[in-house]
């Protein structure tokens, strides 16, 4: 009988991973569901993490490897994965995050209650090396996440946290057959929540509240390696405005959509720029516009 092609693609790609390769096969032993392609990359071979989970999982017919030296940055590493899928459905798993055994499952049955959601996703729970929780600004997404109004709906997710469902359940075919790879920014700096931000612009997402997944945050991560400064924000700000283009065929739509968002960079998110009472003021701002 010939099997059935995968649902599910999963892709892992890996980075000086060996501290955590205890983790990532207890996420790939734990996850409990049907017709999976797990696909696992490592672009640098700087350890020897993919060798010893190829000998862990060999015989395993839902496992390939990618093993090449072409020293591809972590965005180009993603967009390789996503070109690479072919389930229905996907994610990527970072090397340091802690995945339930329902995970999947519960975003499948996300995306399928909803059939024009682009992607499902769920709670984050931060957590350092020692497994202390480290609180979280805000646990849960706005109500106006779940709006029509495509600006609003792109702008509250950006301003809540973007990268929180960056680690949900996409859908596969409209981001891979219109080529909405993920855009490199100054340094990749947050061109993650950018992209996510050009995602909510196309379609709705669903937020699986009773789903979580368990977040590392420590000093030397690859994602605290960038400290930003002006230059980075304003590369964030102008990514975040070709989205917005790409996104918004209203001119008056895209300039307000603009200046929204320089007042929540400039005014909110870069510390230096803004005293602290005005911050909270121009914080309190951002919500009103968004409600």
């Amino acid at each position: 009988m010939k099997s059935e092609p995968p649902l599910v693609s999963i892709g892992i790609p890996l980075y000086r991973s060996r501290r955590f390769l205890e983790s990532i096969i207890a996420n790939l032993e734990r996850i409990s569901y049907p017709r999976l392609e797990i696909i696992i990359s490592d672009r640098h071979s700087a350890d020897d993490t993919i060798d010893l989970l190829r000998e862990h999982f060999k015989g395993d017919s839902r496992f390939s490897f990618v093993q090449e030296q072409d020293d591809l940055n972590w965005v180009e590493n993603y967009n390789e994965l996503l070109r690479r899928f072919s389930g229905d459905y996907f994610l990527w798993m970072p090397h340091d995050d802690i995945y339930p055994a329902d995970y999947v499952s519960k975003l499948v049955a996300g995306l399928e209650t909803d059939s024009e959601a682009i992607c499902s996703f769920g709670r984050l729970h931060l957590r350092d090396l020692e497994d202390r929780p480290i609180p979280l600004f805000r646990e849960f997404p706005p109500a106006f996440l779940e709006t029509e109004d495509k600006t609003r709906r792109a702008l509250a997710l950006l301003t809540w946290g973007a990268g929180i469902p960056f680690r949900g359940l996409f859908r596969r075919n409209p981001i891979v057959e219109s080529s909405f790879f993920i855009r490199q920014t100054l340094d990749n700096y947050a061109a993650d929540g950018c992209w996510m931000f050009g995602l909510a612009l196309r379609r709705r997402f669903v937020y699986v509240r009773q789903c979580s997944v368990h977040k590392r945050m420590y000093p030397n991560s690859t994602h605290r390696r960038i400290d930003p400064g002006i230059r980075h924000q304003f590369n964030y700000l102008r990514t975040i405005r070709d989205y917005l283009k790409d996104g918004c065929s209203d001119r008056l739509e895209v300039a307000a959509g603009t200046l929204f968002l320089g007042i929540w960079i400039f005014g909110v998110r870069v510390h230096p720029v803004a005293p602290r009472f005005l911050r909270g003021r121009l914080r309190r701002l951002v919500t009103w516009l968004l409600a």
